[in-house]
């Protein structure tokens, strides 16, 4: 058996750590490449789901944010239309309408009997007289973008 002095036991380690870091530097170039072997098999699949998740979260923002402007846009023009039928298509008395009452949730067919500046007096078909304050009514309609619970038929 040789034995070794100690300047060669120090050569030899130094040998070691030099080979144990070259190796490392290898990995880490070839990590970077993206051809280290464990990197290719473990991780590369992950990436390309990643990749992929993130291309359908952006088209899924994509069709959202311009789902959300459409949405706006309908909304507006529907204000906007609501303002106009209400502009040129004023109530006058013996028209037939249709009243909407969200306590019974059902409708009330009558006819418009008298207008005064702030309510409008109904005749229903069932003989009943109502009043409905025109405050109401513009309530309604600021908050619901409908035709509002008193139309024409």
């Amino acid at each position: 058996m040789t034995t070794l002095n100690v300047r060669e036991l120090l050569e030899l380690e130094r040998n070691l750590y030099q080979e144990s870091i070259d190796r490392n530097g290898r990995q880490h170039d070839a990590l970077l490449n993206g051809t280290l072997e464990d990197y290719v098999l473990k991780c590369l699949p992950f990436e390309q789901d990643r990749e992929r998740e993130l291309e359908a979260a952006s088209v899924h923002l994509q069709l959202n944010k311009r789902n959300a402007a459409d949405l706006l846009d309908v909304e507006i023009k529907q204000a906007d239309d609501m303002y106009k039928i209400g502009e040129k298509d004023k109530f006058r008395v013996a028209d037939h309408v249709i009243l909407w009452s969200s306590i019974s949730e059902e409708e009330f067919y009558g006819q418009v009997d008298r207008i005064s500046p702030d309510s409008v007096e109904l005749l229903l078909l069932c003989g009943s007289r109502i009043v409905v304050r025109l405050e109401m009514l513009r309530k309604r309609h600021r908050r619901k973008h409908t035709l509002g619970p008193l139309q024409k038929f």
